[in-house]
């Protein structure tokens, strides 16, 4: 439809150029700039000459007229066409603006319901403390303690947002965040990221060990999805040497570090099953 409009338009526009040519050949004149009032009031133009002028111009402008209407449907069209996707758009950001509040509104669920669940549990403490005598201070609910209740979920409701790639390889001037993009891609994973080099400037003339990469994304049920599917990698062309884990805490690093060594012992001490972690815990069973 948009082709035949533009044929349309050069046919017109050739048959208007043609017609304006003919006329001055008329009167031996190259240009209208040269037209005055007097032009064709020559003997040898007839009257049925200039009514064949007259009509073919009449038609021309016809067709002009006609166009003109078309190319203003048309725009009304287009017009009608921005004011339904503006609409759209308002409505995507209203969308938007809503999973974001809900993300606030769990995000503050959590930590109410963490710090609720950690005072009932200091609370406990302090009643069984008064009721054996105990002099140990420290089971009691301070304005330190709460303050140390709150930081600890607030930084373990951030850390839900992150993930941990390491053996990444570096580059100079690396785009980290198009690079980690790029991994995640390779699980079929299009969030949007911030990602960070974690550790000291890396010196492409020091044979130090490749730094591991901090990337957060919007919510923790993306990480989830992330980490799911992260054993992919293992028969990527690219990235078999990557692997993907959860942003720990101090504490549980140390937990899973001696998870990891007692999968190890586990593994050397009975071969014919099959070890390994899930939820923290160390699991084994029978191969098939």
């Amino acid at each position: 439809m948009e082709k035949y409009k533009y044929l349309k338009f050069d046919q017109l526009e050739d048959d208007a150029s043609v017609f304006v040519k003919h006329t001055l050949g008329l009167v031996n004149l190259q240009s209208i700039g040269a037209l005055s009032v007097t032009s064709y009031d020559v003997p040898k133009i007839k009257k049925s000459s200039l009514s064949r002028v007259l009509v073919e111009a009449l038609r021309i402008i016809h067709r002009q007229n006609n166009y003109i209407e078309s190319l203003e449907g048309q725009a009304q069209k287009l017009k009608s066409e921005v004011i339904v996707n503006q609409g759209a758009v308002i409505d995507l950001q209203k969308v938007m603006l809503e999973a974001n509040r809900q993300q606030l509104t769990d995000l503050q669920a959590n930590v109410v319901a963490s710090v609720e669940d950690t005072v009932k549990n200091e609370m406990k403490l302090y009643s069984d403390a008064a009721k054996t005598g105990t002099k140990n201070s420290g089971v009691l609910l301070d304005k330190k303690t709460l303050t140390s209740v709150v930081h600890d979920v607030v930084s373990e409701e951030d850390r839900s947002r992150n993930i941990m790639i390491f053996g990444l390889t570096e580059q100079d001037n690396e785009q980290i965040n198009d690079r980690v993009s790029q991994v995640l891609l390779e699980l079929g994973e299009k969030p949007k990221v911030e990602s960070t080099r974690i550790g000291g400037t890396h010196s492409k003339d020091a044979k130090t060990s490749t730094r591991p990469v901090k990337v957060t994304v919007s919510n923790s049920t993306i990480v989830r999805q992330i980490l799911s599917a992260a054993r992919a990698l293992r028969n990527s062309e690219h990235y078999k040497g990557v692997f993907i884990s959860p942003d720990r805490s101090i504490e549980q690093r140390s937990q899973h570090k001696e998870l990891v060594l007692e999968l190890k012992r586990r593994m050397e001490d009975d071969p014919d099953k099959k070890h390994y972690i899930k939820g923290g815990q160390l699991c084994s069973v029978d191969k098939k």
